[in-house]
């Protein structure tokens, strides 16, 4: 941290600005949110407490859907937390979003970004949330124990964000909008507790890139189907499920969202898509950001489908005999249209 980072912080923090203001539930006054509660001054009303944890959650019966025990084993949550931070710091630097700053961490689940936030001068104040207990307390067992003014642990809906208008300097949410059904809202909520020249980045699949995956699986059950060929049933099974989900993704956000609230993974996120929420949510822009691909776009399309393949615990030799198709998607697509750094998780950048 410069020697002007740290007047800018520690003047902040003599303010009271390192804390974010909350809107009292019962008089719309505003109020210090800490992670021990706090009461407002104007009404009395107290901040909830559970498990040791702020509770403003609209309904404290709100919970995850995710398999809590499993979760940093199913998603290298270990490898990307020493990563995740920086990447969110470039990217807001590269939005303007000039440092330190206030931030709100939304599905912060346990901590993979957290953890590297409250060690980042950039960040100078973070209030990380998640709608579960169970997450919050895997993720205080992760980020250990920062500076009390550098980190608020709340549980929160992400739908319903219970923050003053203008409260913070960006928004961050890391693999969570997807889970989310009424993630629109989600998005309308971080336009409004931005200050003027802040920024909200969610990394999330990207449907553009995702549905070459269903297009490849299909392309090869016809090409097999045509060769006369019976593949084994579990081979089929990931075939025709990689075929069919992009079209499912792409139902799912036409349909009834009250009939997703079993589906864990609800939806990929198309660039067209955002550009329109953006624009229904008052932010001035929104651009798809990615990380410098190591890999041509086809490969990166087959390593996708790997992935799902293991996951299945079934052979993908098979795709070996399609390398012709994953290498036109290369040189007779991806180049050509843009999209040869576009990646299968990108980072969507709205900036206000």
């Amino acid at each position: 941290m410069s020697a002007g980072d740290d007047q800018v912080s520690r003047k902040r923090r003599d303010s009271g600005l390192s804390s974010l203001e909350i809107r009292c539930p019962s008089c719309a006054a505003g109020l210090r949110l800490l992670d021990e509660g706090g009461h407002c001054g104007s009404c009395g009303w107290s901040i909830p407490i559970t498990e040791g944890f702020a509770d403003l959650r609209p309904d404290p019966g709100l919970d995850t859907l995710l398999d809590v025990e499993s979760y940093d084993a199913d998603h290298q949550v270990d490898t990307q937390m020493h990563q995740l931070a920086g990447i969110y710091e470039r990217i807001l630097r590269n939005a303007g979003v000039e440092g330190p700053v206030r931030a709100i961490e939304l599905g912060a689940g346990s901590g993979n970004l957290t953890y590297g936030l409250v060690r980042a001068p950039y960040f100078d104040t973070v209030v990380t949330s998640d709608v579960s207990p169970s997450f919050l307390r895997l993720l205080r067992r992760r980020v250990g124990d920062p500076p009390a003014h550098r980190l608020t642990c709340v549980l929160l809906d992400a739908n319903r964000l219970p923050f003053v208008d203008g409260a913070a300097d960006c928004v961050l949410g890391h693999s969570i909008l997807h889970h989310l059904a009424e993630f629109e809202r989600t998005v309308t909520e971080a336009r409004r507790v931005l200050r003027p020249g802040g920024a909200a980045v969610f990394g999330e699949p990207v449907m553009d890139v995702h549905a070459f995956s269903s297009m490849i699986c299909a392309n090869i059950i016809d090409f097999e189907a045509a060769a006369g060929r019976t593949l084994p049933p579990g081979q089929t099974r990931v075939l025709k499920a990689v075929a069919g989900r992009s079209q499912l993704k792409t139902a799912h956000l036409l349909a009834d969202r009250g009939s997703l609230g079993a589906i864990e993974d609800k939806f990929w996120f198309s660039l067209a898509y955002m550009r329109d929420l953006a624009r229904k949510a008052g932010f001035q822009s929104v651009e798809m950001v990615t990380e410098p691909p190591d890999t041509a776009f086809g490969e990166r399309i087959r390593n996708t489908i790997i992935r799902i393949f293991r996951r299945a615990g079934e052979d993908h030799d098979l795709l070996s005999n399609y390398d012709f198709l994953f290498e036109n998607l290369t040189t007779a697509y991806a180049g050509p249209v843009g999209m040869a750094d576009f990646t299968p998780f990108g980072y969507f950048v709205f900036r206000t």
